[in-house]
């Protein structure tokens, strides 16, 4: 398959859909479901045609950069980890000063209360 051939079938299919009766109100288009399903069982054949390039992935190269990779992306996780890891640190540190502020509200609010009714009495 050729470029000429691709581009050919793509502009066929497009015109299609350009052609294609507008169905009103909305964005979409009536097409002939047959010439666009034989369009795209020849583009799919051509494609399958298409030998592959064979593109080496396991050289030194690409390896030694998928590590490098692939420890900067550690690095990265390990600092956002940390991060993380400090606030929500702080965020239990407030939790309990919070928990503590309740209780101690808490508790004055129950001496008042005692005190309040002992003064009725």
């Amino acid at each position: 398959m050729n470029k000429a051939t691709a581009l050919g079938m793509l502009e066929t299919l497009e015109t299609l859909v350009l052609d294609g009766r507008a169905i009103p109100l909305t964005d979409y288009v009536m097409c002939d479901t047959k010439k666009v399903l034989m369009i795209v069982s020849q583009l799919r054949t051509q494609i399958q045609q298409i030998p592959d390039t064979g593109v080496e992935t396991n050289s030194d190269e690409t390896q030694g950069e998928v590590i490098k990779i692939r420890q900067e992306a550690n690095a990265y996780a390990d600092q956002v980890l940390a991060k993380l890891l400090l606030v929500v640190t702080k965020i239990q540190k407030h939790v309990v000063g919070m928990e503590r502020t309740l209780e101690t509200s808490r508790e004055l609010l129950h001496e008042q209360e005692e005190n309040h009714e002992s003064e009725k009495s």
